[in-house]
C-alpha cells in the first residue's frame, strides 16, 4: 500500500502546546467544519506546526518547529468544529491534520484521518485553510483504515526522539464539489501526481501540468507543490509551468527566488571533485580526505532539529568505526551564519570535520544528488561507489556496520 499511496504528511513535533477553543469565534478566527459519516469519534484534534526563532547561541537565531493541537467540539461524534484562534494567523502555518489518537509510546503509533476519492489510489491527510472557513464532508467505509510505517521520519515529541513511527489513517471518501475543488484537498486529489513529473510520455505530462496551473493560477498550495518537487527536463519547461501562476504568486518572495533560479546557470557538482571551505580553518579542502577509507558525508544545518537529534548516534558510530570510515559535515547554513554553526560544533564537541558550502555549491550538489531534506547522508566507498545511508534507521545502521566490519 505504501508504494501505491501518495501521501503529503509532515508531522515533526518538538514542543507540544494545546489550545482549548470553546468560545464563539470572532471575525478574525478561522473555522474547520468536519462532517463525517460511517464512523463516530469521542475526540478529535486539529493539529499543525509552525516555526519560531529562538536564540540558543550568542551569535544568532535558530528556527524551531512548534506543534499545537486544537481540541474539536462535537455533540454527536460525527459533526465537528475546530476554531483556529487569530493568535495563530501570523505563524506561517503550512497545513493542518485531523488527529484521532494521541501518540502511543508502546507501539510508536499515532492516528489520523485522511481523505480520498472513491476508486482513486491516493489520499491526503493534511490540508490548508485558505479562507475564513472550510467544510469537509466524508464517508468512512469498513476496511479503509491503513497503517503507514515510515522509516524515513524522525518523530519528535517535546524532548523525546522517536524513530520509524507508524501512522494509522482512517480514510474518508469525499465528493469533489466545486467548493472543495478549489481547496488544497481537491487540488491534490484531482491530480496527485502533479509534484512528480514522470519521464514516460514527458511532453503529454508537461502539457497536463501547464493546463492544471491555468485552472488554478492563484493556488498557493499548487505553487508550493511546483517549487518543491518535480523533475523537469529543462528550466525552459519549468518556466512554461511557472508562467501560468498569478502575478501575485510569481512576485512573492518564493516566486522571486524561483525566478532567480530559473535564470541562473548551475552545473552539477560531485563530492569527489569539489573543494569546500573548512569552518575551523577557513581553507578550501576536498570532501574526501582518505580514499582508502569509507566517507560518510552528512548534510546538516544549525537550525535543523532532527539533525541535532542524530548527533548521539553519529558519535557512537564515529567512536566504533573511525578507523575504517571518516565522517564529514557539510553545512547548508548561510555563509554569514558560520559562527552559529561553529558554536553548535563546539557545544556538541563534534570530533569530525565540518565544511560549509557556498550558495552555488549547494545548488550544484543538490542538482547532482537531489537533496530534498536534511539530515541527508551519503556513504562514499573507497572505490567511489555511493549510497544513501540514514543512521536514524535501524536497518541502515546495521548495513553500515556490516559493510565496515567485513
Amino acid at each position: 500500500m505504501r508504494n501505491k499511496t501518495y501521501i503529503l504528511h509532515v508531522l515533526v513535533v518538538i514542543l507540544f502546546l494545546q489550545f482549548s477553543c470553546s468560545n464563539k469565534p470572532n471575525g478574525d478566527e478561522k473555522i474547520v467544519f468536519l462532517k463525517l459519516q460511517g464512523k463516530k469519534y469521542d475526540q478529535l484534534w486539529l493539529r499543525s506546526e509552525y516555526l519560531t526563532l529562538e536564540k540558543p547561541y550568542s551569535n544568532g537565531e535558530i528556527a524551531v518547529p512548534l506543534a499545537f493541537e486544537i481540541a474539536g467540539e462535537s455533540e454527536d461524534g460525527y459533526n465537528w468544529k475546530f476554531v483556529i484562534p487569530d493568535s495563530l494567523h501570523n505563524k506561517h502555518i503550512d497545513s493542518y491534520a485531523i488527529k484521532k489518537q494521541p501518540f502511543d509510546f508502546d507501539t510508536r503509533t499515532e492516528g489520523f484521518i485522511a481523505f480520498s476519492i472513491s476508486k482513486k489510489n491516493c489520499m491526503i491527510p493534511t490540508f490548508e485553510v485558505e479562507n475564513e472557513k472550510i467544510i469537509i464532508e466524508g464517508t468512512f467505509e469498513q476496511g479503509t483504515t491503513i497503517s503507514y510505517a515510515d522509516d524515513d521520519i524522525a518523530h519528535i515529541l517535546t524532548d523525546t526522539f522517536v524513530l520509524a513511527p507508524t501512522f494509522e489513517y482512517d480514510i474518508f471518501n469525499i465528493e469533489i464539489t466545486e467548493e472543495i475543488s478549489k481547496t488544497s484537498i481537491g487540488i491534490y486529489l484531482n491530480f496527485p501526481e502533479f509534484g512528480k513529473i514522470p519521464k514516460e510520455n514527458y511532453p503529454e505530462e508537461l502539457a497536463k501540468r501547464i493546463d492544471y496551473v491555468k485552472k488554478h493560477p492563484n493556488s498557493e498550495f499548487l505553487f508550493k507543490l511546483f517549487v518543491s518537487g518535480g523533475k523537469y527536463e529543462t528550466k525552459e519547461d519549468m518556466k512554461l509551468v511557472f508562467d501560468q501562476f498569478s502575478k501575485e504568486l510569481k512576485e512573492s518572495e518564493t516566486g522571486m527566488y524561483f525566478q532567480k533560479y530559473l535564470t541562473e546557470i548551475v552545473l552539477p557538482i560531485t563530492l569527489d571533485t569539489v573543494r569546500i571551505r573548512n569552518t575551523a580553518t577557513n581553507l578550501f579542502e576536498p570532501v574526501i580526505n582518505d580514499n582508502s577509507k569509507y566517507t560518510l558525508v552528512i548534510f546538516s544545518a544549525s537550525w535543523c532539529g532532527p539533525c541535532h537529534g542524530q548527533i548521539p548516534l553519529l558519535k557512537d558510530i564515529y567512536k566504533e568505526l573511525s578507523s575504517k570510515m571518516e565522517i564529514v559535515y557539510i553545512s547548508i547554513d548561510r555563509e554569514e551564519d558560520v559562527n552559529i554553526w561553529n558554536e553548535l560544533m563546539k557545544k556538541e564537541s563534534i570530533p569530525w570535520r565540518s565544511l560549509i558550502a557556498t550558495d552555488i555549491q549547494k545548488k550544484g550538489l543538490n542538482m547532482e544528488y537531489n537533496i530534498e531534506g536534511i539530515p541527508h547522508s551519503i556513504l562514499i566507498y573507497p572505490d567511489g561507489k555511493q549510497e544513501i545511508i540514514d543512521v536514524r534507521i535501524n536497518s541502515d545502521r546495521e548495513r553500515l556496520y556490516q559493510l565496515l566490519n567485513k
